[in-house]
């Protein structure tokens, strides 16, 4: 039995929540009007957001490939969009 903690993704945008197992999360990719999440099972989440920073994008898509810990993303804060707790 390990005693390894699940780690999850959450994403958060206006009323809506979505919390999955980390290790669904395959990638978040740029697109020119925003971000794709690619989920596993061939499950995809499009973010359409012409106002969205390339830095916001940039963020978004690096935090996706940090090694371990929770991933927090909060669609509402473009200043602190991701964050990781270990």
């Amino acid at each position: 039995m390990s005693d390894e903690k699940k780690r999850i993704v959450n994403i958060k945008r206006g009323s809506m929540s979505i919390t999955v197992d980390r290790k669904d999360l395959v990638s978040v990719n740029q697109s020119f009007d925003g971000v794709v999440f690619n989920f596993a099972n061939s499950t995809q989440l499009i973010l359409t957001d012409s106002f969205m920073t390339l830095s916001t994008k940039n963020l978004l898509e690096s935090v996706s490939k940090f090694p371990n810990g929770d991933i927090n993303i909060n669609l509402d804060d473009y200043r602190n969009p991701a964050s990781v707790s270990i």
